[in-house]
């Protein structure tokens, strides 16, 4: 797995590579964006709403009788999968989860405050 990542006009840009493909995960203060490419191409685009993401997280699970982990999260009440991987790649989605987060994808914007002198 590889993992790149950019700050592109003040969004967070996550380039995931796994054995599946790649994942272009793109964070503003707005949306999350993910784009899947699969040899150059890209074969997917989802784009959600930051206000509504909930519960990012890294998790394992089974899927076919294989052991799989991704990030996960919610969104309108479903579970989303953000990148799925083999479970030797773990440490790598955790990561990614700990970048996103510090990012502060999921909080809302900050209110301005007017400063008045006394």
């Amino acid at each position: 797995m590889s993992i790149g990542m950019a700050n592109l006009d003040g969004a967070l840009q996550v380039k995931v590579g796994t054995l599946f493909g790649r994942e272009l995960i793109l964070v503003s203060q707005s949306k999350m964006e993910i784009q899947t490419w699969f040899m150059g191409f890209m074969i997917g685009r989802r784009e959600f709403n930051n206000e509504l993401v909930r519960q990012l997280r890294y998790e394992e699970w089974t899927q076919e009788g294989v052991r799989t982990c991704g990030i996960r999260f919610k969104y309108n009440g479903k579970t989303q999968v953000l990148v799925k991987a083999l479970l030797d790649e773990s440490d790598s989605l955790r990561t990614v989860v700990r970048i996103i987060n510090v990012y502060k994808f999921s909080h809302t914007m900050p209110q301005e405050v007017e400063l008045t002198g006394s």
